[in-house]
């Protein structure tokens, strides 16, 4: 298992500007995807390892530092399985890797996997999900320069979806080609592998991807708000406010757009939201 602490790169990041789907060679200018990137000597060993944290921070964690403690903390949002474990009759979808260089956050080579969810085609719930356009946002913007004090600063909200209970699990396929050795050690998935060479792993909170993720995850933000008084408002999509105090703020997926005049209730929504996600602010 990796002993390397901060599990993040230890030279110069591999890349230079984030793209769809894809990151730019800081040598040759070429746009590369998951399958490049894995690959190539001079990227190879950061985005392995970025591959690996996003397997840990899926499963159950990954790594392991010197004094015991894990190093990337797991979400329990997927389980490997063995094949026979897939209930009888249901749909199995595949997963899609998306790498982006974010310089500003704390491990910049981000490897994100999301489900194909075009192939699970038997879900009836519901999937659709409100979210505030950029014309409330360029209000909301000018409300801020109008009303006296105003300040506007910005949250962020961590693994939103991997914090979010499905209400039905779901079920996907990987190559064992596809794992990092590291993931394959810990997981022991040369146990697990089936005869063509896949592993399955069993989907139990919101993956991205899946058409039911955005649905689930904004339901379960409404209510863990509301006992803090923070409510949509009505025939607004992606406004919220307050019941009493004089903030609001816009959302869009997981990043919320923040008004308000006392930095006390800045602070109000800071907490009620750290008290079930992970989350960064920008003042």
């Amino acid at each position: 298992m990796s002993t390397n602490a901060a599990r993040a790169p230890s030279v110069t990041p591999s890349v230079s500007l984030p793209l769809f789907n894809a990151v730019t060679h800081p040598v040759t200018g070429k746009e590369m995807e998951w399958k490049d990137l894995v690959s190539d000597p001079l990227t190879s060993a950061d985005w392995i390892l970025s591959t690996s944290n996003e397997l840990g921070r899926m499963a159950q964690g990954v790594g392991t530092n010197a004094d015991g403690t894990q190093q990337t903390k797991g979400t329990n949002t997927i389980f490997f399985i063995p094949a026979h474990k897939v209930p009888f009759g249901r749909k199995i979808t595949y997963i899609r890797k998306v790498c982006t260089y974010r310089p500003n956050k704390a491990e910049p080579n981000r490897t994100r996997y999301t489900a194909m969810g075009n192939f699970i085609t038997d879900y009836t719930g519901e999937i659709s999900t409100e979210t505030a356009g950029l014309e409330l946002i360029k209000m909301h913007w000018n409300s801020v320069l109008s009303t006296k004090k105003a300040k506007y600063m910005t949250m962020d909200i961590s693994n939103m979806y991997l914090n979010t209970p499905l209400d039905r699990f779901e079920y996907m396929r990987m190559k064992l080609t596809e794992f990092p050795q590291e993931i394959i050690d810990e997981y022991k998935l040369n146990d697990l592998v089936n005869s063509h060479g896949w592993i399955y792993m069993e989907i139990r909170k919101a993956l991205p991807g899946l058409c039911q993720s955005g649905a689930l995850a904004a339901k379960k933000l409404a209510a863990d708000l509301k006992p803090f008084g923070y409510n949509k408002v009505s025939k607004t999509n992606g406004l919220w406010k307050h019941e009493s105090r004089p903030i609001s703020f816009t959302l869009v997926v997981d990043n919320f757009g923040v008004s308000y005049v006392d930095k006390a209730d800045a602070q109000h929504l800071k907490a009620a939201l750290k008290k079930n996600y992970p989350m960064t602010v920008d003042w």
